[in-house]
């Protein structure tokens, strides 16, 4: 056993025994008989892994904090060239009109009005903000950017919105209603949905949508989302890493090709519908990306590109071994899908926590973290075998702490 503190490993024990713990995972807080410990101070991003991570993970994870120029830098591995994005608009330019296209394709972007946000307000890096008065990115008709009835395609990004007040907010159009043509839109609803639609003519769009319904998120939050079409049989959308609808009644079986202009924060038109927030790291590909894929895309959190993820090898991926992810950016209570807990897990495993005494939310190290005041305060997560590995596991976060007594629990079981 070893304890490794800003990437470089502290010290090193032996233990012996077997750890089979059924009670309660928590995070800040231990209960032992008639006695309860707590921890005063912040924590952020906190992760369990099923397995031990290399070195040069565990670098990893502190550089994408701490050192984002050289995240991945030694273990990155190029993308194998049928994984790799047909468009990725990083937008970490921080300058100009221009939005290069780091994909093979090579399909720069017109900023128009968009203003350029650094890393105090966007994910990571640089990002553009638009206020829905006609800011926009566009790129002139690509047929890179067409597709058949039968093909596949997957749109993935970020995004950031407050309370919307127009309906609806595109996030990205391939589709104006002249013409007699088809195309594809992703769009912020009303309510705060996200509404991925296609149609294969001008007739009527959506023709084919799958709509977000457990959440809103008009919230002034960061959100990843994935758009994926899987050939003529569905659609399908992540938010979050996580699957929130799925249409397999696919109406529109002739192509989506059309030579309209692909838009990024307004309508096919170019003057409507504009998007109010923040957008970044913009991909396409040209094939249906898998679940385990968007949850390692949006585990990576925007700090590296897809070949992290995609087309490297497994060892490399922070998603690997993955048994829960809290990034505790969560700002109120009950956020969760059923709103029912408070701290949600992104691995998929649905390990979700709750708070406990006055745990509130507060600014992290990266976006929010929780903070706890030593008084009975603290996160519980359901006992679970996710948590009780036969032969090894990690546990990783960020801690800040504001004050020392006789035990600091930062996790516990």
């Amino acid at each position: 056993m070893y304890v490794v503190v800003d990437g470089v490993t502290d010290s090193r024990s032996n233990p012996n025994g077997v750890f089979n713990s059924t009670a309660n995972f928590t995070v800040g807080r231990i209960e032992t008989t008639g006695s309860l410990f707590d921890y005063d101070g912040k924590i952020d991003e906190l992760r369990f892994l099923s397995e031990i991570p290399s070195t040069d993970w565990i670098a990893t994870e502190y550089n994408n904090i701490t050192d984002k120029a050289n995240f991945f830098k030694s273990i990155s591995v190029p993308e194998k060239e049928n994984l790799s994005p047909i468009l990725f608009w990083k937008f970490d330019e921080g300058e100009g009109n221009t939005a290069s296209d780091t994909s093979p394709s090579q399909i720069p972007g017109t900023i128009t009005n968009s203003t350029w946000g650094d890393s105090s307000v966007c994910l990571y890096g640089k990002c553009l903000e638009y206020d829905g008065a006609g800011d926009y990115v566009s790129t002139p008709d690509n047929p890179t950017l067409d597709f058949a009835a039968s093909e596949s395609f997957s749109i993935s990004g970020w995004f950031k919105h407050d309370a919307i007040t127009t309906s609806p907010d595109i996030i990205l159009a391939k589709y104006e209603a002249t013409g007699a043509d088809g195309g594809y839109k992703l769009l912020m609803e009303s309510d705060g949905d996200i509404t991925f639609g296609i149609s294969d003519d001008n007739t009527i769009f959506p023709k084919d949508s799958v709509t977000s319904t457990t959440a809103n998120y008009d919230d002034n939050s960061w959100h990843h989302f994935a758009a994926v079409k899987n050939g003529a049989t569905a659609l399908k959308l992540y938010i979050d890493g996580q699957l929130v609808g799925t249409d397999t009644s696919i109406a529109s079986t002739a192509t989506l090709a059309n030579n309209d202009t692909f838009y990024l924060g307004i309508d096919g038109d170019g003057s409507s519908n504009g998007w109010d927030g923040f957008i970044d790291e913009i991909k396409i590909y040209p094939f249906a990306l898998s679940a385990d894929q968007i949850i390692a895309d949006f585990n990576s959190r925007g700090a590296v590109s897809s070949a992290a993820n995609l087309g490297s090898s497994p060892g490399n991926s922070l998603a690997q071994g993955l048994a829960a992810y809290w990034q505790l950016d969560e700002a109120s209570a009950n956020t969760c899908a059923g709103g029912t807990n408070d701290s949600c897990d992104s691995s998929g495993n649905q390990h979700d926590g709750a708070w406990v005494g006055t745990t509130t939310s507060a600014t992290g190290k990266f976006g929010n973290g929780v903070s706890f005041s030593a008084a009975s305060d603290g996160i519980t997560v359901s006992a679970s075998s996710s948590f009780l590995p036969e032969d090894e596991f990690t546990i990783s976060a960020w801690i800040y702490v504001n004050s020392i007594g006789q035990y600091n629990p930062i996790i516990g079981s």
